[in-house]
C-alpha cells in the first residue's frame, strides 16, 4: 500500500481520493435507516460491541464498520 500511495504522489494524484471516509452517525441515525431499532443499538453500545468514538458523552457510530459486523454475524449462521 505504500509504494502505490508513493508511486500516486509521484504522478501528481491525490492518494485520497480513493479512499473511503468513515460515514459517523448516532444512535437515532442509524435507527432512522431501518438497519437495527434505537433500543438494540444502545444496548450494544452499552454491551462495548459497536464501532464508537465518543465526543463528550455523544456516542458516533461508524455505520460502514457496523454494516461489516452484522455481515459477518449473518456469515456464521
Amino acid at each position: 500500500m505504500l509504494y502505490n500511495i508513493l508511486v500516486n504522489l509521484t504522478k501528481g494524484e491525490n492518494f485520497m481520493k480513493n479512499e473511503t471516509k468513515p460515514s459517523m452517525m448516532t444512535i437515532k441515525q442509524i435507527a432512522k435507516t431501518g438497519l437495527m431499532p434505537e433500543n438494540a443499538l444502545r444496548q450494544l453500545l452499552k454491551e462495548g460491541k459497536l464501532p464508537v468514538v465518543y465526543i463528550g458523552k455523544k456516542a458516533l457510530i461508524n455505520y460502514s464498520k457496523l454494516c461489516e459486523l452484522l455481515n459477518r454475524l449473518g456469515d456464521t449462521e
